[in-house]
């Protein structure tokens, strides 16, 4: 581990931004870099924390976002980023050493056993294994395939995957932040979906047909009672009462990668602005973040038909277990008069942003980073990031996914004023 690593873990979590600290010198590439390597050693708890878990995912969006923050808040942006690498410092014991790395090109075999049979340990071994023989972009391949169907984890491995083509030539090993990951994955072996690998690959519907059907049933699917509020309780849920295979088998084979993405990332950002606002930072959060990362690694897939129906499951799984209300979306946020997201309400940052004149676009994307950067929930950040991106894939939407990134602003602003003057109350 480098010095600057070192320094970092050992700032206090709760330091304020000081403009002459070992992290503020540093360039964004060595900043980025040295976090990473504070990350790399998995916790020994097999149930992590959510900011252990969000923790590799939050550094590769905060340093995603920071080619587009603005120059007033590159040092709180900068200091987010140095502070996970404090924080994960503080949340337990490391894990134990993991054995010895399987023989030379019995690295991959031993993953997917690992995996399938429940050995954290060993998991983490023949990941280091498979690193070192193929590097990170040939791992995140075999790694993709081995995890598309798994839950544990909270499913954030494919985001995590998907970033890593971003990052590859700027921090070194990389592929190491999938350490953890894996490590948790392979504790829950059972949490995963299996619905869709009977399914009939062969096309039933035009695509036009199928992308039509898809928008009908998920705007407004039937209510599903998950056990649970994690990710792998929700999807189970649709999966073992049958809806996932009735609204989503008969459209898979139908959708390419490409049409799928588009509908379901839209439909994500139609139920952060139109569905219930109690769900914005996670239900809504995860409703997009999710299938984008399983879509974002189609590239290195064997298995394109099975990226659709897992990430199409994603964003059933959260509408029908959360959504309250049918999406329309013909029905688009009214014209507004103000002109700033500060101090707006969240249905009126969204129309402030929806109705941001293309010229302006730009600002609104500096304003919307900025804000995620600086923000404490990592999910902002990630969110946010994923707007961006889904903006840069689906340049026709790109109002609806502006507007879905601010609506999430808005929602913490209005949460956050209310808990500050709770307190001042108090």
């Amino acid at each position: 581990m480098n010095d600057l690593a070192l320094a970092l873990q050992a700032l206090p979590v709760d330091s304020p931004i000081d403009p002459v600290a070992a992290w503020a010198s540093a360039p964004d590439a060595q900043l980025v870099d040295a976090v990473a390597s504070a990350l790399e050693t998995p916790r020994a708890s097999l149930q992590p924390s959510s900011f252990v878990l969000h923790a590799p995912l939050e550094l590769l969006a905060r340093a995603a976002l920071l080619p587009f923050v603005s120059l007033e808040a590159r040092a709180g942006a900068r200091h987010r980023i140095a502070q996970i690498a404090a924080r994960y410092a503080r949340e337990g014991e490391p894990a134990p050493e993991a054995p010895a790395t399987p023989g030379a090109g019995q690295a991959s075999v031993a993953l997917a056993l690992a995996l399938e049979q429940g050995q954290p340990e060993a998991a983490v071994a023949a990941l280091d294994g498979v690193l070192a023989e193929r590097g990170a972009l040939e791992a995140r391949r075999l790694v993709f395939d081995l995890t598309l169907d798994r839950l544990g984890a909270a499913a954030h491995t494919p985001i995590l995957l998907a970033e890593l083509p971003r990052v590859v030539d700027r921090v070194h090993h990389v592929g190491r932040l999938l350490r953890a990951p894996l490590r948790t994955l392979a504790s829950a072996p059972a949490a995963r979906l299996s619905w869709h690998l009977a399914l009939d690959h062969e096309p039933s519907l035009g695509e036009d047909q199928a992308c039509a059907l898809l928008r009908q049933r998920l705007a407004s699917p039937a209510r599903a009672t998950a056990k649970a509020s994690s990710i792998a309780s929700t999807m189970q849920a649709v999966e073992r009462s049958g809806q996932a295979r009735a609204l989503l088998g008969d459209l898979v084979a139908s959708l390419s990668p490409r049409a799928a993405e588009r509908e379901l990332l839209r439909l994500a950002a139609w139920s952060m602005l139109q569905d219930s606002a109690d769900e914005a930072p996670y239900g809504w959060t995860h409703c997009l973040t999710l299938p984008l990362g399983v879509l974002g690694n189609v590239d290195v897939s064997a298995r394109p038909r099975h990226c659709v129906a897992v990430a199409a499951t994603y964003v059933l799984g959260m509408r029908a277990t959360r959504g309250a209300a049918r999406l329309d979306p013909a029905r688009v946020p009214p014209a507004t008069a103000i002109r700033s997201l500060a101090g707006a309400a969240p249905p009126v940052a969204a129309a402030v942003a929806w109705h941001t004149p293309l010229v302006e676009r730009s600002a609104l994307v500096t304003t919307l980073a900025s804000r995620a950067a600086v923000h404490h929930d990592a999910h902002v950040a990630k969110y946010t990031l994923a707007c961006l991106g889904a903006t840069e894939r689906d340049p026709a939407a790109a109002p609806l996914y502006l507007s879905a990134a601010a609506y999430l602003q808005a929602w913490w602003d209005a949460r956050d004023r209310g808990a500050s003057a709770e307190a001042a109350v108090t």
